[in-house]
């Protein structure tokens, strides 16, 4: 499994949840 890659879907679902609108 790639740590970026995780860091990344997480920082973007993270994103996601707080300001969806900013996306």
């Amino acid at each position: 499994m790639d740590i970026a890659a995780l860091l990344y879907v997480t920082f973007k679902l993270c994103m996601n949840i707080t300001s969806p609108s900013l996306r």
